[in-house]
């Protein structure tokens, strides 16, 4: 079923001139996080009619159509289209979405330089979560795979939630924590969507582990992916070797890994890309992520001058 209602215009809508949130309704609780819509604007909307329809027993071609045509031909991308999912883990990955990323000067969205245009954040999320509902298995969130996953109809374990939102808690404080947030100052600010579902995972598996080790662990994969990746995008042969590295610091010597050489050797087995290559087939539509170099870690490489003398 398809249904456009006015409750999903009363939720939130984006001011496009300041980019601000504004909510239709909001709590005494929220009122310090969140801004509220002008009261005569609630009134005017109040009073405008607007046409509900609702669609039954469509099959899923025909309901992407819909939203296709009610989005002026702008096709939906492979996150519009999760989003468009109704299930008890859609709509859990939605709260999480909004607690955690969608919150006023507080969420992930403001603190990291991160796609979250047209349904980007939830996808990120709904892969971080299926990889760590895979464990131990090293599940690789291709399109078809987390569109199955999601239309799961069985209710979220109540412990598995919770993990996951005390996961998305400690990135945020991990990122904003001087001290802390070298993975976002030392390595190239703008994180790559695979990126933020392995800092995830790490954080997940990690949970037991204090603060800082988790920052390194995650600084460590941030600087090694880039060595072997020109583009550092969610496709198999990245997916494999993030894999890898979180293997490397999960195994019998767990963290101590991170201590052995300089941050710049490479751990991981998955054979480096030698530059662009087309999308293969059956892949994520992620854009490719073209990552700046690394900010110095304190040793300067040699000149060729300098080496010379």
């Amino acid at each position: 079923m398809v249904c456009f209602h006015v409750e999903h215009v009363k939720r939130k809508d984006r001011d496009i001139h300041t980019k601000k949130s504004f909510w239709f309704v909001v709590s005494d609780k929220q009122k310090s996080t969140r801004l509220e819509i002008p009261e005569p604007w609630k009134r005017r909307f109040s009073e405008t009619r607007i046409t509900c329809v609702e669609y039954h027993n469509l099959s899923p071609d025909v309901e992407r159509e819909i939203f296709q045509r009610v989005q002026l031909g702008v096709s939906l991308t492979a996150a519009e289209k999760l989003q468009a999912i109704s299930s008890p883990w859609a709509d859990w990955i939605a709260d999480l979405e909004l607690r955690h990323v969608n919150v006023e000067s507080r969420g992930l969205g403001s603190v990291l330089e991160w796609d979250t245009s047209r349904g980007r954040d939830f996808q990120c999320i709904a892969q971080l979560v299926y990889c760590c509902d895979g464990l131990p298995e090293h599940m690789l969130p291709t399109a078809q795979k987390l569109e199955k996953w999601l239309k799961r109809v069985d209710n979220p374990p109540t412990t598995f939630m919770a993990q996951i939102n005390d996961v998305l808690s400690n990135f945020w404080h991990i990122a904003t924590t001087p001290g802390l947030n070298s993975p976002f100052t030392l390595v190239d600010k703008r994180v790559a969507p695979v990126e933020f579902v392995f800092i995830g995972v790490i954080l997940f598996v990690l949970r037991k582990y204090s603060y800082e080790e988790r920052a390194n662990a995650i600084l460590q994969m941030r600087i090694r992916i880039r060595e072997q990746f020109r583009d550092v995008r969610n496709n198999g042969l990245v997916g494999k070797a993030l894999w890898n590295y979180v293997d490397s610091i999960t195994g019998p010597g767990g963290l101590k890994v991170l201590e052995i050489g300089s941050p710049s050797r490479a751990i991981m087995s998955a054979p480096a890309s030698t530059g662009a290559k087309r999308k293969r087939k059956g892949s994520d539509d992620d854009e490719e992520y073209h990552p700046s170099p690394i900010k110095s870690l304190g040793s300067k490489a040699k000149t060729r001058s300098s080496a010379k003398k």
